[in-house]
């Protein structure tokens, strides 16, 4: 008996010891939720173009010779005439550009009665590759002039001419850029 006593004894003292540490050991658990806390609102990439100055006639030296101007073309052009236009790029957007011409090309270079006339602009001087801030602008002037050869070679005839069939529009493409220029 003394043997079942102690045996007994044993496994209370297990039971007790065992019970008392998981009663005792505490099994807590906290869940907390962190927010972001973050708002991300996109810079703008816009160009605003200002193409409503009429085209004037000028003088070699681009002065202005003729108050007479009509936007939508002249009449009885003489040879050696210069027309002159000025653009306004301006970046409208909330992020820094770089601005990228494409050059305008000839649409029909080999129609006889539209070769008369010579399409010049600064565009790529003054705008290509030029990095352009919010609120910023630069200028574009386009000269079209009549090349002396529209009254030669038997042309004294009435020649009718849409500067957008002879020469395609220039395009001015905007890339944003990454850093803070």
């Amino acid at each position: 008996m003394n043997k079942r006593k102690a045996m007994i004894s044993v496994l209370g003292i297990l039971l007790i010891g065992g019970g008392s540490f998981l009663g005792t050991k505490a099994m807590f658990k906290d869940t907390e939720e962190v927010k972001h806390d973050l708002v991300v609102t996109t810079g703008s990439l816009e160009l605003e173009v200002d193409n409503a100055s009429p085209w004037r006639i000028v003088s070699e030296d681009s002065t202005e010779i003729s108050n007479i101007t009509d936007s939508n073309g002249f009449e009885n052009v003489r040879p050696g005439d210069k027309f002159q236009k000025t653009i306004t790029i301006e970046n409208t957007g909330s992020l820094s550009q770089k601005l990228m011409i494409k050059e305008p090309r000839k649409i029909n270079p080999d129609d006889k009665d539209k070769n008369f006339f010579e399409v010049k602009h600064n565009a790529i001087e003054n705008i290509h590759n030029k990095i352009l801030k919010p609120n910023e602008s630069q200028t574009i002037i386009m000269t079209v002039s009549t090349k002396p050869e529209i009254m030669e070679k038997g042309k004294h005839e009435e020649v009718k001419v849409d500067l957008n069939e002879i020469v395609s529009p220039i395009i001015v493409e905007a890339k944003q850029l990454n850093d803070n220029n």
